[in-house]
Protein backbone atom coordinates (compact mmCIF):
# COMPACT_ATOMS: atom_id res chain seq x y z
CA UNK A 1 0.00 0.00 0.00
CA UNK A 2 1.18 3.52 -0.75
CA UNK A 3 2.83 5.59 1.94
CA UNK A 4 0.20 8.26 1.26
CA UNK A 5 -2.56 5.76 2.12
CA UNK A 6 -1.19 4.88 5.56
CA UNK A 7 -3.17 7.53 7.45
CA UNK A 8 -5.30 6.00 10.20
CA UNK A 9 -8.92 6.10 8.85
CA UNK A 10 -7.94 5.32 5.24
CA UNK A 11 -5.72 2.42 6.32
CA UNK A 12 -8.33 0.71 8.48
CA UNK A 13 -11.14 1.32 5.98
CA UNK A 14 -9.00 -0.20 3.25
CA UNK A 15 -8.17 -3.37 5.17
CA UNK A 16 -11.84 -3.90 6.10
CA UNK A 17 -13.57 -2.94 2.85
CA UNK A 18 -11.15 -4.58 0.40
CA UNK A 19 -11.48 -8.20 1.68
CA UNK A 20 -15.27 -7.89 1.85
CA UNK A 21 -15.46 -6.54 -1.70
CA UNK A 22 -13.11 -9.22 -3.04
CA UNK A 23 -14.96 -11.99 -1.22
CA UNK A 24 -18.32 -10.79 -2.56
CA UNK A 25 -17.03 -10.51 -6.14
CA UNK A 26 -15.31 -13.90 -6.03
CA UNK A 27 -18.37 -15.59 -4.52
CA UNK A 28 -20.63 -14.05 -7.14
CA UNK A 29 -18.31 -15.30 -9.85
CA UNK A 30 -18.41 -18.82 -8.38
CA UNK A 31 -22.20 -19.11 -8.20
CA UNK A 32 -22.68 -17.38 -11.56
CA UNK A 33 -19.99 -19.56 -13.12
CA UNK A 34 -18.34 -16.43 -14.49
CA UNK A 35 -14.71 -16.05 -13.40
CA UNK A 36 -14.33 -12.89 -15.49
CA UNK A 37 -16.50 -11.06 -12.97
CA UNK A 38 -13.92 -11.62 -10.24
CA UNK A 39 -11.08 -10.69 -12.59
CA UNK A 40 -12.88 -7.50 -13.62
CA UNK A 41 -13.37 -6.45 -10.01
CA UNK A 42 -9.70 -7.09 -9.25
CA UNK A 43 -8.54 -5.08 -12.29
CA UNK A 44 -10.90 -2.26 -11.36
CA UNK A 45 -9.50 -2.27 -7.85
CA UNK A 46 -5.94 -1.96 -9.17
CA UNK A 47 -6.94 0.92 -11.46
CA UNK A 48 -8.66 2.82 -8.64
CA UNK A 49 -5.94 2.26 -6.03
CA UNK A 50 -2.98 2.99 -8.29
CA UNK A 51 -4.79 5.98 -9.77
CA UNK A 52 -5.36 7.39 -6.30
CA UNK A 53 -1.73 6.71 -5.38
CA UNK A 54 -0.45 8.53 -8.47
CA UNK A 55 -2.79 11.48 -7.92
CA UNK A 56 -1.79 11.89 -4.26
CA UNK A 57 1.90 11.46 -5.04
CA UNK A 58 1.73 14.11 -7.78
CA UNK A 59 -0.09 16.50 -5.46
CA UNK A 60 2.50 15.97 -2.74
CA UNK A 61 5.33 16.40 -5.25
CA UNK A 62 3.99 19.76 -6.46
CA UNK A 63 3.53 21.01 -2.91
CA UNK A 64 7.04 19.88 -2.00
CA UNK A 65 8.56 21.53 -5.09
CA UNK A 66 6.85 24.83 -4.23
CA UNK A 67 8.23 24.68 -0.68
CA UNK A 68 11.74 24.00 -2.00
CA UNK A 69 11.56 27.07 -4.24
CA UNK A 70 10.59 29.21 -1.25
CA UNK A 71 13.57 27.96 0.74
CA UNK A 72 15.96 28.58 -2.14
CA UNK A 73 15.17 32.29 -1.87
CA UNK A 74 16.41 32.31 1.73
CA UNK A 75 20.00 32.50 2.88
CA UNK A 76 21.44 29.09 3.74
CA UNK A 77 23.33 28.26 6.93
CA UNK A 78 25.60 25.90 5.02
CA UNK A 79 25.67 23.14 2.46
CA UNK A 80 27.35 19.90 1.47
CA UNK A 81 28.57 19.84 -2.12
CA UNK A 82 28.35 16.66 -4.22
CA UNK A 83 32.16 16.55 -4.53
CA UNK A 84 32.62 16.65 -0.77
CA UNK A 85 30.04 13.90 -0.29
CA UNK A 86 31.59 11.75 -3.02
CA UNK A 87 35.12 12.04 -1.61
CA UNK A 88 33.92 11.15 1.89
CA UNK A 89 32.02 8.13 0.55
CA UNK A 90 35.06 6.94 -1.39
CA UNK A 91 37.08 6.90 1.82
CA UNK A 92 34.47 4.76 3.60
CA UNK A 93 35.83 1.29 2.92
CA UNK A 94 32.94 -0.36 4.81
CA UNK A 95 30.13 1.17 2.72
CA UNK A 96 30.24 -1.39 -0.10
CA UNK A 97 30.25 -4.28 2.38
CA UNK A 98 27.32 -2.72 4.20
CA UNK A 99 25.32 -2.41 0.97
CA UNK A 100 26.10 -6.02 0.07
CA UNK A 101 24.87 -7.36 3.41
CA UNK A 102 21.67 -5.32 3.24
CA UNK A 103 20.94 -6.44 -0.32
CA UNK A 104 21.39 -10.11 0.60
CA UNK A 105 19.03 -9.72 3.54
CA UNK A 106 16.37 -7.99 1.45
CA UNK A 107 16.55 -10.61 -1.31
CA UNK A 108 16.31 -13.40 1.26
CA UNK A 109 13.20 -11.90 2.83
CA UNK A 110 11.53 -11.30 -0.54
CA UNK A 111 12.32 -14.86 -1.61
CA UNK A 112 10.62 -16.21 1.52
CA UNK A 113 7.49 -14.16 0.84
CA UNK A 114 7.46 -15.20 -2.83
CA UNK A 115 7.80 -18.88 -1.92
CA UNK A 116 4.92 -18.58 0.54
CA UNK A 117 2.78 -16.85 -2.08
CA UNK A 118 3.44 -19.64 -4.60
CA UNK A 119 2.50 -22.27 -2.02
CA UNK A 120 -0.78 -20.48 -1.34
CA UNK A 121 -1.54 -20.23 -5.06
CA UNK A 122 -1.00 -23.95 -5.63
CA UNK A 123 -3.00 -25.15 -2.63
CA UNK A 124 -5.69 -22.47 -3.03
CA UNK A 125 -8.31 -24.67 -4.85
CA UNK A 126 -8.00 -27.43 -2.24
CA UNK A 127 -8.23 -24.98 0.65
CA UNK A 128 -11.27 -23.25 -0.80
CA UNK A 129 -13.08 -26.51 -1.52
CA UNK A 130 -12.34 -27.89 1.95
CA UNK A 131 -13.37 -24.76 3.83
CA UNK A 132 -16.56 -24.23 1.83
CA UNK A 133 -17.81 -27.81 1.55
CA UNK A 134 -16.93 -29.17 5.00
CA UNK A 135 -17.40 -26.17 7.27
CA UNK A 136 -19.11 -23.11 5.85
CA UNK A 137 -21.83 -24.93 3.90
CA UNK A 138 -22.87 -26.93 6.95
CA UNK A 139 -23.19 -23.78 9.05
CA UNK A 140 -25.15 -21.93 6.35
CA UNK A 141 -27.49 -24.91 5.92
CA UNK A 142 -28.24 -24.99 9.66
CA UNK A 143 -28.86 -21.26 10.11
CA UNK A 144 -30.17 -20.24 6.67
CA UNK A 145 -32.14 -23.25 5.56
CA UNK A 146 -35.00 -21.07 4.34
CA UNK A 147 -32.88 -19.29 1.70
CA UNK A 148 -32.78 -20.35 -1.90
CA UNK A 149 -29.97 -22.61 -3.01
CA UNK A 150 -28.37 -19.80 -5.01
CA UNK A 151 -28.10 -17.50 -1.98
CA UNK A 152 -26.91 -20.32 0.30
CA UNK A 153 -24.18 -21.11 -2.21
CA UNK A 154 -23.27 -17.43 -2.45
CA UNK A 155 -23.00 -17.08 1.34
CA UNK A 156 -20.92 -20.26 1.56
CA UNK A 157 -18.38 -19.00 -0.94
CA UNK A 158 -18.48 -15.49 0.50
CA UNK A 159 -17.61 -16.58 4.04
CA UNK A 160 -15.17 -19.16 2.66
CA UNK A 161 -13.24 -16.46 0.86
CA UNK A 162 -13.32 -14.26 3.95
CA UNK A 163 -11.83 -17.07 6.03
CA UNK A 164 -9.05 -17.65 3.49
CA UNK A 165 -8.32 -13.93 3.21
CA UNK A 166 -8.13 -13.72 7.00
CA UNK A 167 -5.72 -16.64 7.23
CA UNK A 168 -3.51 -15.20 4.48
CA UNK A 169 -3.57 -11.80 6.16
CA UNK A 170 -2.46 -13.22 9.52
CA UNK A 171 0.29 -15.36 7.96
CA UNK A 172 1.73 -12.52 5.90
CA UNK A 173 1.34 -10.04 8.76
CA UNK A 174 3.25 -12.19 11.24
CA UNK A 175 5.91 -13.10 8.67
CA UNK A 176 6.34 -9.47 7.62
CA UNK A 177 6.75 -8.40 11.23
CA UNK A 178 9.42 -11.05 11.72
CA UNK A 179 11.25 -10.08 8.51
CA UNK A 180 10.71 -6.32 9.07
CA UNK A 181 8.98 -5.87 5.73
CA UNK A 182 6.11 -3.44 5.03
CA UNK A 183 2.68 -5.04 5.08
CA UNK A 184 -0.80 -3.86 6.07
CA UNK A 185 0.36 -0.34 6.82
CA UNK A 186 3.04 -1.30 9.31
CA UNK A 187 5.72 1.25 10.07
CA UNK A 188 8.38 -1.08 8.72
CA UNK A 189 10.90 0.35 6.31
CA UNK A 190 10.41 -0.96 2.73
CA UNK A 191 14.08 -0.24 2.09
CA UNK A 192 15.11 -2.59 4.86
CA UNK A 193 17.74 -1.03 7.09
CA UNK A 194 19.19 0.94 4.20
CA UNK A 195 20.03 4.56 5.07
CA UNK A 196 19.13 7.53 2.89
CA UNK A 197 22.47 8.85 1.55
CA UNK A 198 22.06 12.10 -0.41
CA UNK A 199 24.63 12.34 -3.21
CA UNK A 200 23.47 15.48 -5.06
CA UNK A 201 24.04 17.81 -2.14
CA UNK A 202 22.43 19.00 1.09
CA UNK A 203 21.43 22.60 1.86
CA UNK A 204 20.83 23.70 5.45
CA UNK A 205 18.43 26.50 6.39
CA UNK A 206 17.28 27.94 9.69
CA UNK A 207 14.31 25.61 10.18
CA UNK A 208 14.87 22.88 7.57
CA UNK A 209 17.37 21.14 5.33
CA UNK A 210 16.89 19.84 1.79
CA UNK A 211 18.27 16.50 0.61
CA UNK A 212 19.20 16.06 -3.06
CA UNK A 213 16.95 18.98 -3.97
CA UNK A 214 13.90 16.73 -3.45
CA UNK A 215 13.17 16.11 0.23
CA UNK A 216 12.49 18.82 2.81
CA UNK A 217 13.22 17.82 6.39
CA UNK A 218 11.69 20.47 8.63
CA UNK A 219 13.02 20.96 12.12
CA UNK A 220 12.79 20.36 14.99
CA UNK A 221 12.50 16.66 14.17
CA UNK A 222 11.65 13.62 16.26
CA UNK A 223 15.00 11.84 16.37
CA UNK A 224 15.80 8.58 18.09
CA UNK A 225 19.60 8.75 17.89
CA UNK A 226 22.40 10.66 16.17
CA UNK A 227 25.67 8.90 15.30
CA UNK A 228 28.78 10.98 14.59
CA UNK A 229 31.16 8.55 12.92
CA UNK A 230 34.45 10.38 12.40
CA UNK A 231 36.18 7.16 11.34
CA UNK A 232 33.84 6.67 8.38
CA UNK A 233 33.16 10.40 7.89
CA UNK A 234 29.41 10.73 8.28
CA UNK A 235 26.65 11.92 10.59
CA UNK A 236 23.71 9.51 10.72
CA UNK A 237 20.28 10.57 11.95
CA UNK A 238 17.87 7.84 13.04
CA UNK A 239 14.30 9.12 12.85
CA UNK A 240 11.55 8.19 15.25
CA UNK A 241 9.04 5.63 13.95
CA UNK A 242 6.05 7.45 15.35
CA UNK A 243 3.26 9.16 13.39
CA UNK A 244 4.43 11.43 10.62
CA UNK A 245 3.61 15.14 10.81
CA UNK A 246 2.13 15.66 7.36
CA UNK A 247 1.96 19.43 7.72
CA UNK A 248 5.64 19.74 8.55
CA UNK A 249 7.03 16.93 6.40
CA UNK A 250 4.49 16.14 3.65
CA UNK A 251 7.04 14.28 1.48
CA UNK A 252 7.39 11.03 3.42
CA UNK A 253 10.59 9.09 2.78
CA UNK A 254 10.78 5.30 2.85
CA UNK A 255 13.80 5.55 5.14
CA UNK A 256 14.33 5.80 8.87
CA UNK A 257 18.02 6.71 8.74
CA UNK A 258 19.61 9.70 7.01
CA UNK A 259 23.36 9.52 6.52
CA UNK A 260 25.26 12.71 5.64
CA UNK A 261 28.81 12.17 4.41
CA UNK A 262 31.24 15.03 4.95
CA UNK A 263 34.95 15.60 5.40
CA UNK A 264 34.38 16.84 8.97
CA UNK A 265 31.40 15.20 10.73
CA UNK A 266 32.12 16.83 14.08
CA UNK A 267 32.24 20.29 12.53
CA UNK A 268 28.95 19.68 10.67
CA UNK A 269 27.28 18.64 13.90
CA UNK A 270 28.61 21.51 16.00
CA UNK A 271 27.90 24.27 13.47
CA UNK A 272 24.61 23.17 11.91
CA UNK A 273 22.93 19.91 12.90
CA UNK A 274 23.07 20.39 16.67
CA UNK A 275 20.66 23.32 16.26
CA UNK A 276 18.03 21.01 14.79
CA UNK A 277 18.01 18.25 17.43
CA UNK A 278 18.08 19.47 21.01
CA UNK A 279 17.07 16.29 22.85
CA UNK A 280 18.72 13.67 20.66
CA UNK A 281 20.94 10.91 22.00
CA UNK A 282 24.35 11.52 20.41
CA UNK A 283 26.96 8.79 19.95
CA UNK A 284 30.46 9.48 18.62
CA UNK A 285 32.96 7.12 17.00
CA UNK A 286 36.41 8.69 16.99
CA UNK A 287 38.97 8.16 14.28
CA UNK A 288 41.99 6.10 15.35
CA UNK A 289 45.32 7.92 15.42
CA UNK A 290 46.78 5.55 12.81
CA UNK A 291 44.09 6.57 10.33
CA UNK A 292 44.82 10.25 10.94
CA UNK A 293 48.55 9.76 10.30
CA UNK A 294 47.87 7.70 7.18
CA UNK A 295 45.48 10.31 5.79
CA UNK A 296 47.94 13.13 6.44
CA UNK A 297 50.62 11.18 4.56
CA UNK A 298 48.23 10.56 1.66
CA UNK A 299 47.18 14.21 1.53
CA UNK A 300 50.82 15.23 1.58
CA UNK A 301 51.58 12.94 -1.35
CA UNK A 302 48.62 14.34 -3.29
CA UNK A 303 49.77 17.88 -2.60
CA UNK A 304 53.27 17.01 -3.77
CA UNK A 305 51.85 15.51 -6.97
CA UNK A 306 49.84 18.66 -7.60
CA UNK A 307 52.95 20.76 -7.17
CA UNK A 308 54.45 19.08 -10.25
CA UNK A 309 53.49 20.02 -13.79
CA UNK A 310 52.38 17.55 -16.44
CA UNK A 311 55.90 17.34 -17.84
CA UNK A 312 57.63 17.36 -14.49
CA UNK A 313 57.87 21.18 -14.43
CA UNK A 314 58.06 22.74 -10.99
CA UNK A 315 55.11 24.68 -9.67
CA UNK A 316 55.48 27.51 -7.22
CA UNK A 317 53.34 28.92 -4.43
CA UNK A 318 52.44 32.59 -4.13
CA UNK A 319 54.36 34.04 -1.15
CA UNK A 320 51.42 36.33 -0.31
CA UNK A 321 48.35 34.07 -0.37
CA UNK A 322 49.82 30.56 -0.73
CA UNK A 323 47.89 29.58 -3.87
CA UNK A 324 49.66 27.47 -6.56
CA UNK A 325 51.16 29.46 -9.47
CA UNK A 326 52.83 28.46 -12.71
CA UNK A 327 56.13 29.68 -14.02
CA UNK A 328 55.57 32.42 -16.58
CA UNK A 329 52.68 34.05 -14.75
CA UNK A 330 53.20 37.72 -13.97
CA UNK A 331 50.45 38.16 -11.39
CA UNK A 332 48.82 35.79 -8.90
CA UNK A 333 45.28 34.97 -10.09
CA UNK A 334 43.99 34.81 -6.49
CA UNK A 335 45.41 37.86 -4.73
CA UNK A 336 46.34 39.87 -7.85
CA UNK A 337 49.82 40.79 -6.61
CA UNK A 338 52.87 40.75 -8.81
CA UNK A 339 54.88 37.57 -8.38
CA UNK A 340 58.52 38.09 -7.22
CA UNK A 341 60.03 35.43 -9.49
CA UNK A 342 63.62 36.33 -8.73
CA UNK A 343 63.11 35.73 -5.04
CA UNK A 344 61.16 32.51 -5.62
CA UNK A 345 63.82 31.05 -7.90
CA UNK A 346 66.54 31.89 -5.39
CA UNK A 347 64.60 30.07 -2.66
Amino acid sequence: MSMAMQSGPVKYLFWVAAPIAFAAAAAWGEVAHNSWLSIGVFVGYLVIVFGAMIAMSYRTYRSNAAEIEKYKKQSALGKLDPDEIRKAMERDSELQKEYSQMSKGMFKNMFILLALLLVIIFIYPTLLSTVVNKFISAIITDYAAGLATFYRSFLSYFFGYLVLFGVWFLVFYVLSRALKLPFAGQSANPMGNLPMIPSKGVIFYRDAFILDGSYIMRTPMAVKKVLINERRRFVEIELEQGPKDKKRNPMTMPYQRIRLYTKSPRELWNKVLSKYFQQASVETIERPQEAVVEEQARDGAELQDKSQGKNGENRYVCPYCGSPIMEGWEYCPKCGRKIPWDKLRED
